[in-house]
């Protein structure tokens, strides 16, 4: 088997929060390589079960829909929330394999050279998840989906936690496969690097795919997060094949 060049970074910052909500995993192992945003709110409670636990999960079902199955049994009574962006890249690295739950962006450069950008459940942005909420008795307004008894919205319509919208919140991932090939790279991130509801937000995923192809890791897409003055906690992982 020809050998695969990979570059692999990761960072984390608080921002300009007092407080950091954000976990990532990036582990390699037998399986190849498994990448994870978890994007924290309302506390930290889930987004650090889900970091500890993603691993060990994902290795005993070597599938996508089974880990995220069961980390959404052991916390859906937590009153925190996450998102949940999974990548697994098999050792021989051709393709890449996504799960999304929630809002925190996956970006992959593919086999033929697109940009493919995953799906966000952002009820501002997301008319589609947005109805759907609504159908399974959720209240919209002003950019959060509510439970009517509740004071609690959540922008999101799909995420792990969030005991408070049990019955509006959808647990299942969207997952799919991207090919990949020579100077393919992934990009996973928190919303405190690109936020889904900005109105500059393709702009701003124009901007981190350019640095990456200008060699940036991911430490400087979380400095460039900070210099554009990010009010979030960010978190960043570059995934890259070399020739």
């Amino acid at each position: 088997m020809k050998k695969i060049g990979v570059e692999c970074t990761s960072a984390s910052v608080i921002g300009k929060r007092s407080y950091q909500e954000d976990k990532y995993v990036l582990s390699a192992g037998d399986y190849g390589w498994l990448i994870a945003i978890m994007d924290g709110h309302n506390g930290a409670q889930t987004s650090i079960y889900c970091c500890d636990n993603l691993v060990e999960t994902f290795s005993k079902t070597n599938s996508l829909f089974e880990p995220v199955r069961i980390l959404n049994d052991k916390t859906k009574n937590f009153e925190s929330g996450s998102t949940l962006s999974i990548v697994h890249i098999p050792k021989d690295a051709q393709v890449a394999n996504v799960a999304i739950l929630g809002d925190s962006p996956v970006i992959i450069r593919s086999k033929n050279g697109v940009i493919n950008i995953s799906p966000e459940h952002n009820v501002r942005t997301n008319l589609l998840e947005r109805e759907a909420a609504i159908k399974r008795g959720g209240v919209y307004s002003a950019g959060h989906i509510y439970d009517d008894r509740l004071q609690y919205g959540l922008q999101m319509s799909r995420a792990l936690g969030d005991s408070y919208l049990d019955n509006i919140l959808n647990r299942e991932p969207d997952v799919y496969t991207i090919e990949l090939a020579e100077e393919s790279f992934v990009i996973a991130v928190s919303d405190g690097v690109i936020d889904p509801g900005h109105e500059n937000s393709k702009m701003q995923i124009d901007r981190i795919v350019k640095l990456v192809e200008q060699g940036a890791d991911a430490k400087k897409l979380v400095e460039d997060a900070l210099a554009r003055q990010t009010k979030d906690n960010a978190t960043a992982i570059v995934w890259q094949r070399k020739k």
